[in-house]
């Protein structure tokens, strides 16, 4: 460095290393005698974070709000079809409604039918249970 008080190099830059902040000259002190009462010394590494285990009530509530997702799509389907009315035949019944209205239709079949196989899957496995 050069002693030049003018010239830029002359202060240290503080990237360079050198603080501006005065140093603390106070001597180390006792902790006070409460300090022994805290369970958790200041120095101590915090706490991981507890996490809490996957339930059959949140998984539940993730797929309902997933299945009210989906519903609210259908119903705006519905809303924006309401015009669109085609003649629908199944099996020799013909039949005409709205668009949206017979996706509904299809829809809660489909709900109704799932939800049949579910319950005698779930009814043949407390047989099982009940017979071992």
């Amino acid at each position: 460095m050069t002693t030049d008080p003018g010239h830029p190099s002359s202060t240290p830059h503080p990237q360079q290393g050198a603080s501006t902040a005065p140093l603390d000259t106070a001597p180390l002190t006792a902790a006070p005698a409460d300090a022994a009462l805290d369970p958790a010394p200041l120095d101590a590494a915090p706490a991981a974070p507890r996490t809490v285990a996957k339930t059959r009530a949140a998984s539940g509530y993730a797929f309902l709000v997933v299945g009210a997702l989906v519903t609210l799509a259908l119903v705006v389907f519905i809303i924006q079809n309401l015009s669109a009315s085609p003649e629908v035949k199944f099996f020799g019944w013909g039949y005409q409604l709205p668009i949206g209205i017979n996706m509904l239709i299809s829809a809660l079949a489909g709900a109704i039918i799932t939800g049949l196989a579910g319950s005698v899957r779930i009814l043949q496995l407390r047989r099982a249970y009940k017979r071992a």
